[in-house]
């Protein structure tokens, strides 16, 4: 028997099977969504909560009540008879006693005898029902772990993945809709559906909070919710920001008066939001419905959103009321955001969520400077602009430690690499795995962005002679809107081939593919049924590659490898092709067009050309005394 607790669920279902009247099979489906409709099933949990009521019974010396729910609900016996007045009705009024007359009416019809006695019992364990429920019922918590109320297969399955208790999975569902099942093993729609009823219906405030949209994909409603939430003050994202009223701040010191010249801004909000757009393209401007969907923008905001929110709530001030003491103090924040629980957001809840928080933990070395740059460039912005008088970072930008020397790479080796080759190996022939090997051979052999990844369509490739030879090629749309091409391989345009002809649009088929067809695509989910396939997303390309990665790492004998891959991110691909090609001898300035950086600088930070070097020295040393 699963030692599971007792809430008013179970006490509703069992009081319904003493009542009767309500077929079993209803009142699971009813109160236990997560017991298939089985007879076999639902007679086993009927026979699970009589057993708990029983030793509840028993544990508070009530040995009679437990007697009596072992008896099980009354069974009533199909009556023929008449009625007891019918029957009285052929004696003489007063001949008879009301106990003699009830003792005759049962020795000529036994079964109304039978139906007494059950409907006396059936009484008498609803009395004891109630007073086992006021005893031993439990309410259904959030923090409770989930093995306290679902199946333990399936339970077990959750904890597996994170989701040791209700809130978690309640979390998990907020922020995924229907795909939150998609990675748990063994939770396929049916059960998912089960689990989302059960929670609807017991977790206090999953109704309010998610309901409906549990069983839908988020994206459908994601524009609906974050028009739902209202605007107000506190700790909120910047576009739900109400800045509180001008006389319960400090005065904004450095603020420049209205004028000529002066950058017109309604409040710090919008001069933000002005700052924001002047990173933008004019095709990035021309659709701010995809704002969110731009590195840069995103980063930006982020850094801006946590300092605004800062200044309002702990220093009571303005951004214009910010000096260099407040810039030093917000730098040492970002060391330890507390109080944790009013900052930080281990569970990264989206923007429209209440229980969205600005950070997701400290920040720490290349991080914590990061932040610091990009608030130094928005002050500098504002004091161009003429919005505030002083820039107040450099100071705390002076006091930030000088970064390592030691360069850490991030290139996998050829070792290492092969490795996840030979998980992917390992997957069943199917969609996903081929789709695993395009996203590879494309991150790889072209040194892509996550994002352009993400944003890459049928449309950007073309085939082309260059110099007498045919070659594909992909237009690439990189930081700033940027274009530049790279070229893709006879064994990446196999690759992805292989994968559309998989999703249905075969290259070769006697329609030509749209030009606007993603080059990688997310799975179906069989939860939400048919729907069309949209693009993978640029988080979604991070985490396919981080398991892929986590795959190849266990497949690993040297703990070294193993580590490197356990850390490494997609990030990481486009750091392997710049380390491979500089040790194949090609140029760092070709590189630097193919990654695309505005600097060559920047090409040569992702590189280390001296450990190069020094691995070439090394292997030729090893040639020559071989």
């Amino acid at each position: 028997m699963e030692n599971k607790a007792l809430g008013l669920h179970d006490f509703a279902f069992y009081r319904g099977l003493v009542n009767g009247g309500i077929p079993a099979r209803e009142l699971a489906a009813r109160y236990l969504p997560m017991v298939r409709l089985d007879e076999r099933l639902i007679r086993a949990e009927a026979r699970r909560i009589q057993q708990e009521l029983c030793a509840a019974a028993r544990r508070n010396g009530r040995s009679l009540i437990a007697k009596m729910i072992e008896a099980g609900p009354p069974r009533m016996p199909e009556l023929d008879a008449p009625l007891l007045e019918e029957f009285s009705a052929r004696f003489p009024e007063g001949f008879y006693s009301e106990a003699d007359l009830l003792l005759l009416f049962e020795q000529e019809h036994p079964q109304a005898g039978a139906a007494r006695r059950q409907e006396q019992l059936r009484k008498r364990q609803l009395g004891a029902l109630v007073w086992l429920e006021g005893l031993v019922a439990q309410p259904v918590q959030p923090q409770d772990d989930v093995r306290a109320w679902l199946p333990t297969a399936i339970a077990q399955r959750l904890a597996a993945h994170g989701l040791r208790t209700l809130a978690q999975l309640v979390d998990a569902i907020e922020r995924q809709g229907s795909a939150w099942c998609n990675r748990v093993p063994g939770i396929g729609a049916t059960k998912a559906k089960a689990i989302v009823d059960w929670l609807r219906r017991n977790v206090p405030g999953f109704e309010a909070r998610i309901g409906a949209r549990a069983l839908e994909p988020v994206r459908r409603g994601r524009s609906l919710l974050a028009a739902a939430r209202p605007r107000s003050t506190g700790i909120v994202p910047l576009e739900y920001l109400n800045l509180p009223p001008s006389s319960t701040l400090a005065q904004a010191t450095n603020r420049v008066p209205p004028g000529p010249g002066v950058l017109i801004a309604l409040d710090d909000t919008d001069a933000i939001r002005r700052w924001l757009l002047s990173k933008l393209t004019a095709e990035q401007l021309a659709r701010p419905e995809r704002l969110h969907q731009v590195p840069t923008y995103r980063c930006y905001r982020r850094e801006a959103e946590r300092l605004l929110l800062w200044c309002l709530v702990a220093r009571g001030k303005p951004l214009g009321g910010m000096d260099e003491s407040d810039a030093l103090a917000y730098a040492q924040f970002l060391n330890d955001p507390q109080p944790a629980a009013q900052w930080i957001d281990l569970q990264r809840h989206p923007r429209w969520s209440v229980h969205w928080r600005p950070f997701a933990g400290p920040l720490r070395g290349p991080s914590r400077r990061y932040a610091l740059t990009v608030l130094d460039a928005l002050f500098q912005f504002l004091v161009d602009q003429r919005y505030h008088f002083r820039n107040p970072w450099r100071a705390a930008l002076r006091t930030e430690p000088a970064p390592k020397a030691r360069f850490r790479s991030r290139a996998l080796t050829i070792e290492q690499c092969a490795a996840v080759r030979e998980a992917v190996a390992t997957l069943p022939d199917g969609e996903h795995k081929a789709r695993l090997r395009a996203l590879l051979s494309l991150a790889y052999t072209a040194g892509l962005r996550r994002s352009e990844i993400a944003g890459a369509i049928w449309g950007d490739l073309r085939n082309e002679v260059v110099e007498d030879e045919p070659g594909w090629f992909l237009e690439i749309r990189g930081k700033g809107g940027k274009l530049r091409d790279v070229a893709i391989g006879e064994d990446v345009m196999q690759d992805l081939q292989t994968y559309l002809a998989l999703r249905g649009m075969p290259v070769d088929g006697p329609e030509p593919l749209p030009a606007e067809t993603p080059l990688l695509c997310a799975l179906p989910s069989s939860f939400a049924g048919p729907r069309p396939r949209s693009a993978l997303s640029e988080s979604g390309v991070g985490q396919v590659l981080k398991d892929a990665f986590a795959a190849g790492a266990a497949l690993c004998k040297d703990p070294g490898d193993q580590m490197q891959l356990e850390r490494a991110s997609a990030h990481w691909l486009r750091h392997t092709f710049a380390r491979h090609a500089l040790e194949a001898d090609a140029e760092l300035a070709d590189i630097q067009k193919v990654l695309g950086h505005a600097s060559i600088n920047t090409t040569a930070v992702y590189l280390d050309t001296d450990l190069v070097k020094l691995r070439r020295a090394q292997r030729l040393s090893s040639s020559v005394v071989a």
